[in-house]
């Protein structure tokens, strides 16, 4: 998997900073967005789709304030 950003408190509010981002839900679960890179002086610009999936990840309670286990949702490109 690629790389992952931000910790988002629900799989809702994940999913809506997708949305806002531009991106698509599809039918598999995954979020895309199509795109076009920038290309350079060997390749020329050529079009690109980013894939997303959300994923939860248990945080240890012993990293929270209250000592519990908690879940955090991220998104990462595929």
């Amino acid at each position: 998997m690629g790389n992952k950003f931000g910790n988002y408190a629900s799989a809702e509010a994940a999913e809506a900073a997708l949305i806002a981002e531009g991106f698509t839900k599809n039918e598999h679960g995954l979020f895309s967005k199509r795109s076009r890179t920038g290309g350079n002086l060997f390749q020329a610009p050529r079009r690109a789709t980013a894939l997303v999936e959300i994923t939860p990840y248990r945080v240890d309670g012993a990293y929270a304030a209250d000592g519990h286990d908690y879940f955090v949702f991220q998104h990462h490109f595929l």
